[in-house]
């Protein structure tokens, strides 16, 4: 068995009642020995128009998530 730490993901592509879209979570924050998580909320919802809605959140999911420049 390993002990290795995931790296979180801050934007990924789910379902929400609106339809598909990218969702946002900030990671959780460790702070005098407890775990504080966040809500996940979608930021961007892919019209019904698209043809491949999937697809083309994923590609801006992975962008962001490879952009995305904050103090944690």
């Amino acid at each position: 068995m390993t002990d290795r730490k995931e790296k979180h993901v801050r934007f990924k592509v789910e379902h929400t009642n609106e339809g598909p879209a990218i969702t946002y979570q900030k990671p959780p924050v460790k702070k005098d020995g407890a775990t504080t998580g966040s809500l996940r909320f979608p930021v961007l919802i892919a019209s019904e128009h698209l043809n491949e809605p999937e697809t083309a959140l994923q590609d801006i999911a992975d962008t962001l998530n490879d952009h995305w420049k904050v103090a944690d």
